[in-house]
């Protein structure tokens, strides 16, 4: 590992918690470290009690806005220097956490974006495959479509076929069944 000054970053979490688990993992993984005090130093709020996401969107819960803005504000008090959310549906609220940060926010869609640039500068259509809410809200479409490109969504019953595997997963389900929900969806688009 180089010498060179890291970041603090802080992770706005456990929406659901196995995601913010995966991307630690993955943080890890492609640490380039020989030792412990070589790997990225890592604040996380794992917070699975914010409000349902997908309710609050659909008018049906609690603003998930004043929880995320909270968990932002003491992960920079905490001595983040920049934050991320590994959450998707939940972007839809970072309105109010950019109201109480002064630090960087690495937004996952415009960074997803970017990666179909890099690695996909061709490509015209784009599938996505989210939460309901997530597309309701339209915020992966407005990136998509200003990025030049078109979004392509599954049908009604396959985005059935995604919420629930979706659900499966955030239920602790990891198997072949939710693989295989999610591949059919993908394919479909395909």
């Amino acid at each position: 590992m180089t010498d060179k000054a890291e970041k603090v970053v802080g992770v706005l979490g456990g929406m659901g918690p196995d995601a913010t688990v995966d991307f630690m993992a993955k943080v890890i993984a492609l640490t380039d470290a020989s030792s412990d005090q070589d790997h990225v130093r890592l604040l996380v709020d794992q917070n699975p009690k914010v409000p349902n996401r997908q309710a609050a969107i659909h008018g049906e819960g609690p603003d998930a806005g004043p929880a995320l803005a909270d968990m932002a504000r003491r992960l920079e008090q905490a001595g983040a220097e920049f934050l991320v959310m590994p959450c998707n549906t939940a972007h839809v609220f970072l309105d109010q956490v950019y109201e109480v940060i002064s630090i960087p926010f690495v937004h996952i869609i415009e960074e997803s974006v970017r990666e179909i640039e890099r690695r996909r500068p061709d490509a015209r259509q784009v599938g996505l495959m989210a939460t309901d809410g997530c597309v309701d809200s339209g915020i992966y479409q407005s990136a998509i479509e200003d990025s030049g490109r078109v979004p392509l969504l599954p049908e009604p019953s396959e985005a059935e076929w995604l919420m629930d595997a979706i659900h499966r997963v955030k239920a602790g389900e990891k198997g072949a069944g939710v693989a295989h929900a999610m591949h059919h969806v993908a394919e479909s688009l395909v």
